[in-house]
């Protein structure tokens, strides 16, 4: 099983959500936007893609805040994978997040917030912030997530093309 994980599009329209993102994500089986979205039409424009599964972050406004929640657990083929969007600044954020899942054991924990690409293991747990799929001047670099549920999870960071900044729509 395949997991597109995204964060950080900060887009008031999802036709604004880049082609190379979609491309990234074809055949994803379900895809996480770990916050931040902005516009609930950044949803509806990943769900022509798979399933969506969604946390709000600290920049969402109210309609997004109701529309999804600020922490979730999602159980997929055997695995618990908590999902936050994050929040100060970027040195211990992945731990900072762990601790919104008191009590849980965690296979997998997806989050953004700091727009900067990571994957490692914190204990037994696989770390994933996507970094961000958009241009804007936060980000270094364009990036979206995959999480790979197999016998175990697997973690990666796709680069998507630093020359296709945004706005040509998709999916």
């Amino acid at each position: 099983m395949r997991i597109g994980v995204v964060s950080d599009t900060h887009l008031k329209d999802g036709t604004l959500l880049p082609a190379d993102l979609f491309e990234a994500l074809a055949g994803v089986d379900g895809i996480v936007h770990c916050g931040d979205i902005t516009d609930l039409s950044v949803l509806r424009a990943l769900e022509r893609v798979a399933p969506v599964d969604a946390v709000h972050g600290n920049m969402d406004p109210p309609v997004t805040r109701r529309a999804v929640p600020g922490a979730r657990l999602i159980r997929l083929a055997g695995f618990v994978i908590g999902v936050a969007h994050g929040s100060g600044g970027p040195a211990g954020l992945a731990e900072r997040v762990l601790r919104q899942f008191p009590g849980e054991r965690l296979d997998a924990l997806l989050f953004g917030h700091s727009h900067q690409a990571e994957t490692r293991t914190v204990g037994q747990v696989v770390v994933l912030n996507p970094g961000c799929p958009v241009a804007n001047s936060f980000s270094y670099q364009r990036t979206v997530g995959v999480v790979h549920l197999g016998d175990d999870v697997r973690a990666e960071i796709i680069r998507l093309d630093s020359s296709a900044g945004g706005g040509r729509g998709g999916g």
